[in-house]
């Protein structure tokens, strides 16, 4: 999962897909539940590339294996409660669903992914997502959510003294969407 998640930090996406196959590939044939999480993270990450690939090429058969690889990540950790990887994958799929124009689907991944994010308490990834949902509904032209959204976020990061890019993020789309 890290090989290929390196891969990928050094825009390498294909070498990435191959590692991550690659590790499905010994999971399966271990044929134990303990890999379960291994195998979350690494679907997880797989639908991210399958996300990345689905913005130059916009095929069904891409769509498709974001979602086979997404679903079959957000059950694995549903069932087995990782609670991380479900909080990242939920988000992931609401970022998808905003993409393919489902903003209800999206909206409602968004949230869950926060619920979940906010009970492991993670401040950082509680803002960084914040950010995501902030564009979400910007996009949407749905200003006063944006706005909503991104205050939430900015007061998180406030108390928590988050100074990354993500604080800049959510002021530059909150200013954005005063504007619009």
């Amino acid at each position: 999962n890290y090989i290929g998640a390196t891969y990928l930090n050094v825009n390498k996406p294909e070498e990435a897909k191959k590692t991550w196959i690659k590790g499905l590939q010994i999971i399966k044939g271990a044929g134990c539940t303990e890999n379960n999480e291994i195998e979350a993270y690494i679907l997880s990450n797989l639908a991210l590339h399958y996300f990345n690939i689905y913005y130059t090429n916009q095929k069904k058969s891409i769509r498709d294996s974001f979602f086979i690889c997404i679903n079959k990540a957000i059950y694995l950790s549903e069932q087995n409660e990782y609670l991380g990887v479900l909080a990242s994958s939920f988000i992931l799929r609401g970022n998808f669903y905003g993409v393919i124009q489902q903003p209800e689907a999206g909206e409602k991944d968004f949230k869950n992914g926060l619920e979940i994010r906010k009970r492991i308490g993670d401040p950082l990834y509680i803002v960084n997502d914040f950010v995501g949902l902030s564009n979400f509904y910007f996009n949407r032209k749905k200003y006063s959510e944006c706005i909503y959204a991104a205050k939430e976020g900015l007061y998180i990061a406030n108390n928590n003294i988050i100074r990354g890019s993500e604080l800049l993020s959510l002021i530059g789309i909150m200013a954005s969407a005063y504007k619009a």
